[in-house]
């Protein structure tokens, strides 16, 4: 039996970890195994290798997880065997995630072809889901002049789109994962086109602000925007991803969400771009006709300290985006080694 943990009390998540076993005998299913509890958990399938299941218990709270663990540990005491999927496992471990930094990935379906401008469509979506756990926080996250989340929208094939939704605070995932687990594998609208959400899940990336502030310095940055990226200049809308824009954006948005401790000081950004290949591309959401850039951009910045505060802002953008609407899927960035 494995215990995993962090030192940060906040728990957003909590995986077990199931082996199959050769038992005979009825043993409890998951939903009896923990039936005392005043929240019974949501279980949703995370991953399978090598046959041993991560399997994830879903409160629509994140503040009623330490309530769950202390339940989870307490039942080990007695029983260590749960039916799961028609078979007898054993309970070879507890993982508790605490890091605030989330990706959850999923795909949607249809009959006929999507396109990957349906990010308004799938921003109301995350919204829903997160008012069928909790309405009060999503009235909050409606207000917030910062979104709390980021969209990346990816073409499978003609029918079918891999979406991600990316977290920055540990107390969303609950909620998420709760709405989501009433959908998985059900027709779901966006807009007016009828869909099917896969009937899984996955926790593809968690991460944390001290550890983005670990990463080795780079003096040159290399950034490839995978979904049209423009940013608000001057009341104007401007399409080339200025230095000074990028990562300001992504300075604005760290320290919005990043520990007191962490954030960074007012920068003046003197980074130059080296080179780039991009192209401009009109966007139309709805009725709403907008423009961005994609392709690739190489930044090098001279100055030490911006260089290493660049290096970090440029991992966490892997899950914040850059540029406006990125909780509509715009904006979406790699970083290229």
């Amino acid at each position: 039996m494995t215990y995993t943990n962090d030192a940060n009390p906040a728990i957003s998540g909590i995986n077990l970890l199931l082996r199959p076993v050769e038992i005979k005998t009825p043993q409890p299913s998951q939903k009896d195994w923990l039936k005392n509890l005043n929240y019974p958990p949501i279980w949703i399938t995370h991953s399978q290798t090598d046959g041993v299941a991560r399997v994830l218990p879903i409160l629509p709270k994140a503040c009623h997880y330490s309530t769950l663990v202390q339940a989870i540990y307490q039942q080990l005491t007695w029983d260590t065997f749960v039916e799961w999927q028609n078979s007898v496992h054993g309970i070879s471990g507890v993982e508790i995630n605490t890091q605030p930094l989330h990706t959850v990935e999923f795909s949607i379906s249809a009959i006929t072809p999507l396109s990957t401008r349906l990010g308004r469509g799938i921003h109301a979506l995350f919204f829903r889901w997160i008012d069928i756990a909790d309405s009060a926080l999503a009235a909050e996250l409606h207000q917030q002049s910062v979104p709390a989340f980021s969209l990346s929208i990816q073409s499978l094939y003609p029918r079918q789109l891999k979406v991600k939704i990316n977290l920055f605070k540990p107390e969303l995932l609950a909620p998420l994962l709760w709405g989501m687990s009433h959908d998985l594998g059900q027709q779901i609208r966006l807009g007016r086109i009828p869909c099917y959400l896969s009937n899984r899940a996955k926790l593809v990336r968690s991460s944390s602000f001290e550890a983005l502030t670990q990463v080795p310095t780079q003096n040159v940055i290399s950034l490839e925007f995978l979904s049209l990226t423009s940013f608000k200049q001057q009341q104007k809308i401007q399409p080339f991803p200025l230095p000074e824009l990028v990562f300001g954006s992504l300075w604005r948005r760290w320290n919005h969400f990043a520990p007191t401790e962490l954030q960074f000081p007012e920068i003046e950004w003197d980074g130059m771009v080296l080179s780039y290949d991009l192209k401009t591309q009109p966007l139309q959401m709805d009725e709403i006709k907008d423009m961005g850039a994609i392709g690739e951009v190489d930044y090098r910045f001279s100055c030490p300290q911006q260089a290493r505060i660049a290096t970090i802002l440029a991992h966490f953008a892997e899950f914040s985006g850059v540029g406006r609407k990125t909780a509509m899927g715009m904006g979406e960035v790699e970083l290229r080694e």
